[in-house]
């Protein structure tokens, strides 16, 4: 995986994301910087499980879960962290309420790792990795609007989706600007 490249595109999708909602201009550039930090905590989760070709066991994927908790825990309480303490927490929630590590449904998700998710899950199906072959523009899109499989359109903001279905080009455009 090209973790540099990811970090960097997920910080530019997050920030497109953000203006694009209208937040203000200091919403829009901490989420452009604070981003990349969304999973710091795969720093404590052993190399074999992250480079794993093909799908964890049960016990593996309990451990690979944990990074969410472990980057909170890395980022600490200091009050200019909290944007990525709030995204390293909580960006694999589900709007739902089926996601980790603490099932929040709607809401109760802070709205910055909301973001993060939707420009993570795009990324991660348009890049290549250890277990799977990377996804076109077009199948990644109507992989994330799929009403069944592992990504399902519930599991994201609905506002956080009209958003994407408006801004896919911009997506596509930024992916392959930043590949």
């Amino acid at each position: 995986m090209d973790t540099g490249n990811h970090i960097v595109r997920v910080n530019t999708f997050s920030k497109h994301l953000a203006l694009t909602m209208g937040k203000p201009e200091t919403f829009c550039n901490e989420i452009g910087l604070v981003a990349q930090m969304h999973d710091v905590g795969k720093i404590h989760t052993p190399s074999e499980i992250l480079r794993k070709p093909g799908e964890l066991s049960s016990k593996e994927l309990q451990i690979m879960k944990q990074h969410t908790l472990q980057g909170e825990m890395i980022l600490g309480n200091a009050p200019k962290l909290s944007m990525a303490r709030n995204i390293a927490g909580a960006h694999h929630e589900n709007y739902d309420g089926t996601g980790y590590p603490r099932g929040l449904k709607g809401e109760a998700s802070p709205l910055e790792a909301q973001i993060v998710k939707i420009a993570d899950v795009y990324d991660a199906l348009r890049s290549a990795r250890s277990y799977k072959t990377a996804f076109s523009h077009d199948v990644s899109t109507k992989m994330i609007f799929a009403k069944e499989g592992h990504v399902q359109a519930f599991h994201f903001n609905p506002e956080l989706l009209d958003l994407f279905h408006q801004e896919a080009g911009a997506f596509e455009e930024i992916y392959e600007n930043l590949r």
